[in-house]
């Protein structure tokens, strides 16, 4: 009888020792899920200031681009503005002498 006592005493040991086993990894099983939903929020955080840089610095060259290509067309303009007058002057003049020479 105090055999069957004592192997009962044993298998409730064993119980209790795989009841522990089994909340020691149910604890660590919620600290890592834990812990990846951290590091997910943390890579999400560096992932979206990855993208706005990378948008800030496209939108920068963009707008850099537009910039040099809007001097490029001012510079045409006055080019030709200066050439009108030039065209212009030498049309004058050229009424200006037939008009003398009349």
């Amino acid at each position: 009888m105090s055999t069957d006592i004592d192997t009962l005493k044993v298998i409730r040991q064993k119980e209790m020792e795989a009841q522990e086993r089994v909340k020691k990894a149910s604890d660590d099983a919620k600290k890592i899920i834990n812990d990846a939903v951290e590091k997910k929020k943390e890579i999400l955080k560096e992932a979206e200031a990855v993208a706005r840089r990378n948008y800030e610095e496209k939108v920068k060259e963009e707008m850099n681009s537009a910039n040099l290509e809007a001097k490029e067309i001012e510079r045409r303009f006055e080019e030709q503005i200066e050439k009108l007058k030039r065209k212009i002057s030498k049309e004058v003049l050229d009424k200006i002498m037939e008009t003398i020479l009349e």
